[in-house]
């Protein structure tokens, strides 16, 4: 019984199984395995399975259920759009199993090696700061919600349903991936950690689990830097939905409850909070106001100490489904375009102030001054309706009538 051996495949994911192979050698996996020297004796292995639900059972392939493999298989196999943060767990989980058998007699890789096993298994799906960040600081991922200040982002292609309808699974398939990916990209680059996937919809925050510094910059830059990138790639994405694809974004910051949330057999690293209903809340009312990228206040106000070189629009103090409360919503705007149509933005600051004081017919005639500017045009519009519908008592307020 002590010359059998089990071999434990954690560099191949989609089969972490332990299997008991009768053999009077060490039994490697795969190439990769073999690479790593991560094997390990019956012994051994009968060890580790005492502390998860399944026995280890003669020669029958089994999971080891309720545990650190367990959590890889459910992590990776069961769905494409699971969190990132998923992966860090499972990441810490699998430096926590290496350095436990540290110390036995099975052959490891050095911790270079180790470091670098690490980076290219979990790079896909963590921005490279943070996957640094947490190599040294591990004790980072935490089970459990901690409540943190962080910046928030959502975004929604426009009409996705109506693309949707017209394209075959392998084609619409093709269009997610190509531009998820693309979005996804610019996300991790600046340092954002991508929550979740919802179809089309992406769901990102900033300044966890890691501290980011200018994290309401970062996420500001961020989403107009999406915006620029969907506009140069116009062509592609024409050819490969029928028509452009534009995108809605909705930024907010404030203090929401982040952590790994779920059961002890299936968890995200995610966050909730009214923090995180407002952002999605201001991705939805871009579509009232005729814009693509609207944020809050408390975002807008502290991308500006942070240094961010964007015009930021003022377009409403709005009081959306769900909130009793008005907040002040912004457009941030790149320098260049603001210079190029500065009469535009001027009639437009003159014209707000009017509407928010009730003078609709002579708000109206300076909006409808820019008829190029999606959101002049939603304004006339507003004041036309209320030009023929005066409304009992304003206050100024722009309340969202749905989601």
């Amino acid at each position: 019984m002590d010359k059998n051996y089990t071999s434990l495949a954690l560099f191949s994911m989609n089969s972490a199984l332990a299997e008991r192979q009768v053999t009077e050698k060490i039994l490697l996996c795969n190439e990769e395995t073999q690479k790593f020297g991560l094997t390990l004796t019956e012994s051994q292995a009968l060890a580790l399975a005492k502390t998860h639900t399944n026995a280890l059972t003669e020669n029958k392939r089994i999971e080891f259920g309720g545990g650190i493999v367990d959590k890889l298989i459910t992590a990776v196999c069961d769905s494409p759009y699971i969190s990132q943060q998923t992966y860090e767990q499972t990441l810490h989980e699998l430096i926590e199993l290496f350095y436990e058998l540290k110390n036995d007699t099975w052959e490891r890789a050095s911790d270079n090696e180790l470091i670098e096993f690490i980076k290219t298994a979990f790079n896909q799906y963590l921005s490279p700061a943070v996957i640094n960040e947490l190599l040294k600081n591990p004790s980072k991922l935490t089970l459990g919600g901690e409540k943190r200040r962080i910046s928030i982002f959502f975004s929604d292609v426009q009409s996705f349903t109506s693309i949707s309808e017209h394209l075959d699974p392998e084609e619409l398939t093709d269009l997610l991936n190509k531009y998820l990916s693309r979005m996804s990209n610019i996300i991790l680059k600046n340092g954002g950690t991508i929550d979740k996937y919802e179809g089309d919809a992406i769901i990102a925050f900033w300044n966890a689990p890691c501290d980011i510094v200018n994290h309401e910059r970062k996420i500001v830059e961020t989403a107009v830097e999406c915006q620029i990138m969907l506009k140069n790639l116009e062509d592609e994405f024409v050819k490969l939905a029928g028509r452009p694809l534009y995108t809605r974004i909705g930024l907010n910051t404030g203090y929401a409850v982040v952590g790994n949330m779920g059961s002890d057999k299936r968890f995200d690293y995610t966050m909730f909070g009214d923090s995180v209903n407002l952002a999605s809340r201001l991705e939805g009312i871009n579509k009232a106001f005729g814009t693509y990228t609207i944020c809050s206040e408390e975002t807008c106000v502290n991308a500006i100490k942070q240094g961010c070189d964007f015009y930021f629009r003022k377009l409403s103090d709005v009081k959306v489904v769900g909130k009793n409360q008005a907040v002040a919503v912004f457009e941030p705007v790149q320098k260049e375009y603001y210079e190029e149509n500065k009469i535009i933005f001027e009639n437009f600051e003159k014209a707000r102030k009017l509407f928010e004081k009730g003078e609709f017919i002579l708000a109206k005639k300076l909006f409808d001054l820019n008829k190029t500017d999606g959101a002049s045009r939603k304004f006339s519009e507003k004041c036309s309706f209320f030009i023929e519908n005066p409304p009992s008592s304003w206050s100024g307020v722009w309340e969202a009538s749905s989601k």
